[in-house]
C-alpha cells in the first residue's frame, strides 16, 4: 500500500517544525513542541547564536531561560552541538526539506521480510 499525503507549509518554520516532528515521532525520541521550534529555528538560520538568544526567545514565544534550559538540553542530547560560539544542527539532520520524501515500511519481527521500496 503506499499513500501520498500532501501539505503545504505558510512558513519554513512550519514546514522544518513538521520534519522534526516527523523525526521525533518516527524514532521515539520524544521531543516537547519547544525542542523541536528550537531545533527548527537553528536548522533555518544557521545556528544559535548566544548573544541573540533574547531575540530568538521573543521570535519563538519563549522566555530567554526557557530557551537557554532547551539548548542545554539539547545539546546533551548532542542535537545541537556548538560551534564557532553558536550552536548548530547535528549534521545528521538534512536541512534541505523541499526535497525530503517520507518511506516508511513497518515489519513485524515473525514476518518475511518484503524488498525495499524503490
Amino acid at each position: 500500500m503506499v499513500q501520498v499525503l500532501k501539505k503545504n507549509y505558510k512558513t519554513k518554520q512550519e514546514l522544518a517544525e513538521k520534519y522534526f516532528w516527523i523525526v521525533s515521532i518516527t524514532n521515539d525520541l520524544r521531543l516537547p513542541k519547544g525542542f523541536i521550534k528550537v531545533m527548527a529555528y537553528a536548522a533555518l538560520n544557521d545556528g544559535l547564536a548566544g548573544g541573540a538568544r533574547d531575540i530568538i526567545a521573543k521570535e519563538l514565544g519563549t522566555t530567554p531561560p526557557t530557551l537557554s534550559n532547551t539548548i542545554s538540553k539539547l545539546s546533551k542530547r548532542k542535537f545541537l552541538v556548538k560551534a564557532k560560539g553558536k550552536y548548530i544542527l547535528n549534521k545528521l539532520f538534512d536541512k534541505d526539506y523541499s526535497k525530503i520524501e517520507l518511506y516508511i515500511k513497518l515489519n513485524h519481527e515473525g514476518e518475511a521480510k518484503d524488498q525495499d521500496h524503490n
